[in-house]
């Protein structure tokens, strides 16, 4: 009450709704999917999981207003369901692409695994070609720039849909944040589906019916081999996108409920 709060928004994380609660303020669910969904896939090999699996579908049950952003995992009675959610870029492509030192008239292919710190052992087989540039946040500690390859720290100065919306073509892990960000650049995305998570397969189908996408194995993408794929993926239209940002559209409808 001091701080004047008028509702508790809920990232796909209960713990908001149980604050809401005990403030007496209504409380707002954005989500994609919920946690209860998730442990759904594992409650046969791990027996613990299903009472919190249920507990979490109490809490979820009880928010007073839930918005669901496609791509949607497990559909649910919602007051709002609204497109892909990203941050906007900030920069324009022209300017990022001379931030990074890319030519004009060179291709960007930007790989990308959502923050997460990993090895890539492809790095000596990159594509020779004077036309392709690789760029890899997260790919080492410093700016470095070995030839056509660029790499910089994850958290650096370059903002991740800018370098989305730079890339001629991006290739990375199945996310919801880096398919949504895709998906308003509009840029073809080779995506690495991952087994282990239950919404992996819906957000391939999602890019396989509404976006320009190629899909890559695992295995292919540590061994390097995806690289004979990229000609095709470099070919493939980029999407121009009309339709407003999720982010918009649920601003508006919390505006207009507070």
């Amino acid at each position: 009450d001091r701080l004047g709060c008028a509702m508790v928004v809920s990232d796909i994380a209960p713990m908001g709704i149980l604050v809401a609660r005990e403030a007496g303020l209504p409380s707002l669910l954005v989500e994609n999917f919920t946690w209860d969904w998730v442990y759904g896939e594992y409650v046969g090999r791990y027996e613990a999981l299903r009472r919190f699996a249920a507990y979490f579908r109490s809490l979820f049950g009880a928010v007073d207003y839930r918005i669901q952003a496609r791509p949607v995992c497990n559909i649910a009675p919602a007051s709002l369901v609204v497109g892909p959610v990203s941050r906007a870029p900030r920069r324009t492509r022209e300017a990022v692409r001379q931030a990074l030192g890319v030519p004009d008239g060179a291709r960007m292919v930007l790989i990308t695994m959502g923050g997460v710190a990993q090895p890539y052992g492809f790095l000596d087989h990159l594509p020779q070609s004077d036309e392709i540039y690789v760029v890899i946040p997260g790919g080492s500690h410093g700016f470095r720039r070995h030839g056509r390859l660029i790499t910089f720290p994850h958290h650096s100065a370059f903002f991740h849909p800018d370098l989305i919306h730079a890339a001629d073509a991006v290739i990375g892990k199945v996310g919801y944040s880096t398919v949504a960000e895709v998906y308003h650049a509009g840029t073809p995305f080779g995506f690495i589906k991952r087994p282990d998570f239950r919404e992996s397969e819906i957000l391939a189908a999602y890019i396989e019916d509404r976006m320009s996408g190629l899909a890559i194995e695992e295995s292919a993408f540590q061994t390097g081999e995806w690289m004979v794929s990229l000609p095709e993926l470099l070919t493939m239209p980029r999407i121009q996108r009309g339709a407003r940002n999720g982010a918009v559209e649920i601003a508006s409808f919390i505006r207009n409920v507070i």
